[in-house]
């Protein structure tokens, strides 16, 4: 099941570096816009009106232009080059790309342990965002939106960005058996390739 992945990265024209970078993004960026494109749909055009809660609120349209320039930083300048610095790092904690994937026990055990490190570093970062010293500088914009939409929930100071990528990707991951990167070493070497730090990633859009 696994030989596509591997066949995959072998052909992959880039670096692992590159496809960790690529991969990362369409994972967080993706899935972000993606379904936030389709709540526009609904917003615009009033789907799904009997479910709304409150059914007359609507943001400022100059916030919600404000939010999608910020948004745009953060996700097309500020997360890639946080990842590119940050791969090291994940390599150091066992991360290959070039790795078969994992079973899907394995699988399921990783992206829960993403889900609850996420989670719980995630809340504490928040609370800590919400101390005197930082809410005004790094984290009132979030809360500015007093409507319910997509978009607000990433609503923030784009120092946010970098502070919780940190925070809720090091959680411990099983070191790789070798240090060897190459795809004959490592399918035999290491069970895992890019999809915990994938799906960590995810989690925390």
């Amino acid at each position: 099941m696994t030989d596509w992945w591997v066949d995959f990265v072998s052909r992959w024209p880039g670096s692992e570096r590159s496809l960790f970078l690529v991969g990362t993004l369409l994972a967080t960026n993706g899935t972000f816009w993606l379904w936030n494109g389709i709540l526009y749909i609904i917003y615009t055009r009033n789907l799904f009106a009997d479910c709304k809660i409150d059914k007359n609120a609507w943001p400022d349209r100059k916030l919600v232009i404000a939010c999608l320039k910020k948004l745009a930083f953060g996700d097309f300048v500020v997360r890639p080059i946080v990842l590119w610095l940050a791969y090291p790092t994940f390599q150091h904690f066992g991360l290959s790309m070039s790795a078969p994937l994992p079973t899907l026990w394995t699988f399921t055990l990783h992206w829960l342990a993403a889900v609850v490190s996420n989670d719980f570093l995630f809340y504490w970062t928040h609370r800590l965002l919400h101390h005197p010293l930082l809410y005004s500088r790094f984290h009132k914009q979030h809360h500015m939106f007093n409507a319910s939409i997509g978009i607000a929930a990433e609503y923030a100071h784009p120092v946010r960005l970098p502070s919780i990528v940190c925070a809720s990707r090091c959680c411990p991951r099983r070191p790789r058996r070798s240090s060897s990167s190459s795809l004959s070493s490592s399918s035999s070497s290491s069970p895992y390739s890019s999809s915990y730090s994938s799906l960590s990633s995810l989690s925390s859009s």
